[in-house]
C-alpha cells in the first residue's frame, strides 16, 4: 500500500518527462522557424527595397520637379510677342524683371533662357557666347513645327555660357491665338536638387541615384559622381516595367528601380548581394542565437518550478494537519481580482477618452479619429459648432449656468446624432462633429436639425435663448491642420453673418 501511495504522489518524472517534450518541441520549431525565414527573408527585404525606391520616387524626387514645371508653364504664358521681343533685344523689359524674380526665389533652377523661332535669345543672368553660336542647335531649342506643349527635358549637355555640364526643361511659347512664339527654358541645379538625397536612410546599405535612359548619373547624394556613367544601356533596356526589381550578374548587385515617363528617367537603388544577404540573413542568426538562450531558461524555470512543487506540497500538508486550509477560497479571490481589474482598465479606458463634463469623447479621442479617417482614405466630413454669446451666459448667469448649457447641448447632439455620427468636446465651448460618408445634403441637415432643436428649446430662464453657429466641410484629400483651417473659417463666416446658421466650406 506503502509503494502505491509512494509512486502515484512521486510527480518528478512526470515533470522531467513534460519539460523534456517542450525542450524537444521549442527545438524542433526554432529549427524549423529559421528554415522559413532564410527561405522568406529574401522576399521581404526585396519589398521593403521596392518600396523605399517607391516611396522616394513618388513622395520625395518627383514633388521636387511639378513645382518646377509649374513655374515653366506659368512663366510661359506670361510671354506676348511684345515681351519676348522686348527681352531678345536686351531692353530693359518685364519679362526680364520676372525671369530674375523666378530665378532668385528657385534655387533648383541655375538659369533661364527664351528664344525665338529664328534662335535669337537672351539669358538670365546674362553671359555672353561665341558670335556665331547658333541656339537651334541646342538640344533645349523647339522649333515651330513641334506640336507638343508639355514639358521637355533634355539629355544632359555641355552649356555654351558656362561650360558645364547640365539638363534643362524647355517648353514652347505659344501667343494667345496659339501660333509658337518661340521656346522658354530653364537648366536645372542638379546639384541643389542633389543635396536632399542626403538625408534618407535606406533600408538595406545600398546606393541611391537617378540616372538617364544612357544610365549617367543626374541626382546623387554625393554631387562629385554626377554625369558618371554607373548603369549598363543594356541593363535599363530590361527596365520594361514601372518598377521592379533585377540582378545584375556583371556586378553582383541588386538593382531596384522606378522609372518615370517624363523626364525619361530611372531612379536606382542599388545594393551589393554580399550586403543583402547579410541583411536577410540577420534574422535567422538571431534565431539560431536565441534558441541556447531559451534552452537555458528552460533548464533553470524546470529547476524553479520542481523546488516551488516540493515546496508547494510541504506547504499544504503542513496547513492540513492545522486545519487552516480552504480550498475554495483560492478560486474566488481570483475571480474577483480579475473582476475588480477589469472594472479598473474599464473606468480608466472611459476617464481617458471622455469628457467629464458633456460625456462627448475628448479632444485625445478627435484627434486619434481624425488621423484615423485620414489613414482609412474613406469619405467624411468634419463640423466645427461653437455657442453663440456663450462669455455672456458665463458672465450674466455664471459659469455653473454656463456649464448646465455646454453639457444640455452636447446631450441635446447625442440624441439627435445617434450612431450617424462622433461628436466630441473641441475645447471651450466649441464641439466638433465627425460625419462619415459624402452626402454633403445628408450631413448638413444632421448639422442643422442639430442646431434648430437647440434653438427650439425651453429653458428653465424663461429668458434665456442659446443657439450656435457652426462650419462644415467634406474632407478633400488635405492634411488635418488644412482641413480644420477650413472648416474654421466656414464657422467665422457664419458667425459673421448672423450666427444661428451652419456655412458649408467649399
Amino acid at each position: 500500500m506503502n509503494s502505491i501511495i509512494s509512486k502515484d504522489l512521486h510527480c518528478n518524472t512526470q515533470l522531467n518527462i513534460s519539460f523534456g517534450v517542450i525542450i524537444l518541441t521549442m527545438v524542433i520549431s526554432m529549427a524549423t522557424v529559421s528554415c522559413i525565414i532564410k527561405r522568406s527573408a529574401a522576399q521581404e527585404y526585396h519589398g521593403m527595397a521596392g518600396m523605399f525606391v517607391h516611396n522616394v520616387a513618388t513622395q520625395f524626387i518627383e514633388q521636387q520637379f511639378k513645382p518646377l514645371e509649374y513655374i515653366l508653364n506659368e512663366t510661359s504664358n506670361f510671354i506676348d510677342e511684345p515681351r519676348l521681343e522686348g527681352f531678345l533685344n536686351e531692353e530693359q523689359s518685364s519679362l526680364r524683371t520676372v525671369l530674375m524674380q523666378t530665378l532668385s526665389i528657385n534655387p533648383n533652377i541655375s538659369s533661364i533662357v527664351a528664344s525665338d523661332l529664328h534662335g535669337h535669345f537672351n539669358t538670365v543672368p546674362f553671359l555672353a557666347v561665341a558670335t556665331d553660336f547658333d541656339a537651334t542647335t541646342r538640344p533645349w531649342y523647339r522649333s515651330s513645327t513641334s506640336r507638343s506643349l508639355f514639358v521637355n527635358y533634355s539629355d544632359h549637355y555641355t552649356n555654351a555660357q558656362t561650360g558645364l555640364q547640365t539638363v534643362s526643361f524647355s517648353q514652347l511659347i505659344v501667343s494667345k491665338d496659339g501660333y509658337p512664339l518661340g521656346t522658354l527654358a530653364m537648366d536645372l541645379n542638379l546639384e541643389h536638387l542633389s543635396y536632399p538625397l542626403r538625408q534618407l536612410k535606406s533600408p538595406i546599405k545600398g546606393e541611391f541615384y537617378v540616372v538617364d535612359r544612357a544610365g549617367d548619373i543626374l541626382l546623387h547624394s554625393d554631387v562629385s559622381n554626377l554625369f558618371r556613367h554607373s548603369i549598363d544601356p543594356a541593363l535599363i533596356g530590361k527596365m520594361t516595367n514601372g518598377e521592379d526589381h533585377l540582378y545584375d550578374q556583371q556586378t553582383q548587385t541588386h538593382v531596384y528601380y522606378y522609372s518615370f515617363s517624363n523626364p525619361d528617367w530611372f531612379v536606382i537603388y542599388t545594393v551589393s548581394d554580399e550586403d543583402f544577404k547579410s541583411a536577410s540573413r540577420a534574422d535567422a542568426y538571431l534565431l539560431l542565437f536565441v534558441i541556447p538562450v531559451c534552452l537555458l531558461i528552460c533548464l533553470l524555470c524546470w529547476g524553479s518550478l520542481r523546488n516551488s512543487y516540493n515546496k508547494m506540497i510541504i506547504q499544504i500538508v503542513a496547513m492540513m494537519r492545522v486545519g487552516r486550509i480552504d480550498l475554495d477560497k483560492p478560486d474566488n479571490l481570483l475571480r474577483q481580482e480579475i473582476q475588480q481589474g477589469h472594472e479598473q482598465m474599464q473606468e480608466a479606458i472611459a476617464a481617458s477618452t471622455t469628457d467629464a463634463l458633456t460625456g462627448l469623447f475628448n479632444r485625445r479621442s478627435f484627434d486619434q479619429d481624425l488621423a484615423a479617417c485620414l489613414g482609412n482614405g474613406q469619405p467624411f466630413f468634419l463640423g466645427i459648432v461653437d455657442l453663440d454669446n456663450f462669455k455672456a451666459v458665463n458672465d450674466q448667469r455664471g459659469h455653473l449656468m454656463g456649464d448646465t448649457v455646454l453639457k444640455t447641448v452636447a446631450q441635446e447632439g447625442m440624441q439627435h446624432v445617434g450612431k450617424r455620427a462622433n461628436l466630441y468636446r473641441y475645447g471651450g465651448e466649441e464641439l466638433a462633429i465627425l460625419i462619415p460618408g459624402d452626402d454633403k445634403a445628408a450631413a448638413m441637415a444632421l448639422l442643422d436639425q442639430w442646431r434648430q432643436r437647440t434653438e427650439s428649446r425651453s429653458w428653465r430662464e424663461a429668458d434665456l435663448v442659446v443657439t450656435f453657429s457652426a462650419g462644415l466641410g467634406q474632407w478633400q484629400q488635405e492634411s488635418i491642420s488644412q482641413l480644420i483651417e477650413r472648416v474654421d473659417q466656414s464657422l467665422y463666416e457664419a458667425k459673421r453673418s448672423g450666427k444661428n446658421r451652419v456655412h458649408y466650406a467649399d
